[in-house]
């Protein structure tokens, strides 16, 4: 008897509430697709980004094949691109930072090798508009969290 009056109760000033509707809400598509590229990573609707560092043994060469026995990885090579990236800012400036100006400066004598331009064919794919240099930084927090779980 005392739940039917607490249920009824319950109802009762459930209803005198204003009715709301929940919706996803995302501020950007860009913004919507860097959260697919992190998150969805297993399954059905899968980015398969993270596809070149799990495990962390894995090497994407530039034309997409798998370097078996090469000896580099993916994401030591992520990590690599992130550093020569960010470390021209010129914080007083303004200027630089995690911009993915090195796709444009792979020609200087500090930038050579193959990862700049293995990580920019791998990353090809889900270069946008809005999404650039969004793509290094989201590399790094997936590389981080692959290292570190040691998937």
């Amino acid at each position: 008897m005392l739940l039917s009056a607490c249920t009824t109760l319950f109802l009762s000033i459930l209803s005198t509430l204003p009715i709301t509707q929940a919706a996803f809400y995302y501020p950007t598509p860009a913004i919507s697709f860097l959260e697919h590229i992190l998150v969805d990573n297993w399954g059905a609707y899968a980015s398969n980004f993270s596809s070149a560092i799990t495990p962390c043994t894995n090497y994407v060469s530039q034309t997409g094949t798998t370097g078996l026995n090469s000896g580099r990885t993916t994401a030591a090579q992520w990590m690599r691109v992130m550093f020569h990236d960010f470390i021209t800012a010129n914080v007083s400036a303004g200027t630089g930072g995690i911009d993915a100006s090195i796709g444009f400066e792979t020609a200087r004598e500090e930038n050579k090798g193959s990862a700049f331009n293995d990580s920019f064919s791998f990353w090809r794919p889900f270069v946008g508009e809005g999404v650039s240099s969004e793509c290094i930084a989201l590399d790094e927090c997936l590389v981080m969290e692959v290292v570190l779980t040691k998937r």
